[in-house]
Formats: structure tokens, sequence, C-alpha cells
């Protein structure tokens, strides 16, 4: 992986429908809106800013751990993590410790140098014990699309 700026400003994960199964087809839902968030029955006014605590993937993937991340500290709390060409790969029992949930929303910021926009970068992967992918998410400059790769029962879904 080459070097970027991966801007963690909270990276969290909520179970959210991103899926409809029609069939054997797995097609994104579309022309549907995000509810507002809640956390424990909270509603979180719109304009409103929120430290809010959920699956931190920083956390789960022991980034501030790591001695060659660089970490810069922002002054309400939050982090930015340079990553450079670390790769970011755990067990799923590590990630996901119940197993892959059904449902999940990913809410992160991505900065890509400029001399990675026609390069394709591999930014996380969650495997199993047999080291199979179980979730992973990659850029590619050169088509411009970010990839989403979940594993459902005996296939893999792909965004």
């Amino acid at each position: 992986m080459r070097t970027m700026w991966f801007s963690v400003l909270p990276i969290l994960l909520f179970y959210h429908t991103i899926f409809l199964n029609a069939g054997d087809q797995h097609t994104p839902v579309t022309g549907v809106h995000c509810p507002p968030l809640q956390v424990e029955d909270w509603r979180f006014p719109q304009n409103a800013r929120h430290n809010i605590t959920g699956f931190d993937l920083v956390q789960r993937f022991s980034l501030l751990e790591r001695p060659e991340v660089e970490k810069i500290w922002n002054s309400k709390g939050s982090v930015i993590v340079r990553l450079g060409k670390v790769s970011i790969s755990s067990p799923t029992s590590q990630v996901f410790p119940h197993g892959l949930p059904e449902e999940i929303t990913l809410v992160f910021t991505l900065l890509l140098r400029k001399r990675m926009v026609q390069d394709q970068v591999h930014l996380l992967q969650v495997s199993d014990e047999h080291d199979n992918s179980q979730f992973s998410l990659d850029v590619n400059g050169a088509g411009q699309t970010l990839s989403l790769r979940w594993a459902q029962g005996a296939g893999m879904w792909r965004i």
C-alpha cells in the first residue's frame, strides 16, 4: 500500500441495511435515505457535533498501537492516522468477535496523494482463520472506484 492519508474523524460502524437480496442477485439499495442517527434511543440533532461512540476500526485494528503508523491528534479529540505502507489486515475474531454482522454502515474520510490516483490501494481486510477474505475495502484510482467486498453465506458481495 502506498503512502496515503486516512483521516479517521470518527470511523464508525453501525448496523444498517446495505443490500437487498433479489433471488440470486445481490443488489445495492438505491433511492433510500439513511435514517437519522440514534444511539441508545437518543436522537442527535442534525446540526450538532458530537463525539459518538460506536464500532471504532482504529481501535479494532489496533492502529494506535502500531509504531509504523503516524498519529496526528486533532484539538477536538479525533485523530488522523497516516498509514503509509502499513497493511491493515486482522482476523475476523479480533474485528468482529461475534462474527460478521448482516448489515453495516461505514463512515470515513480518505485523502489519497496525487501519485496514487492511478494505483489500486487495499485499505483494509478482515480474514477468517483460513486467511479467506471476509470483508475488504479497496480503492481503484484509475477507475475512480471504491470497492467493498463482504462475505455472506457461500458468496462474496461487491459494491
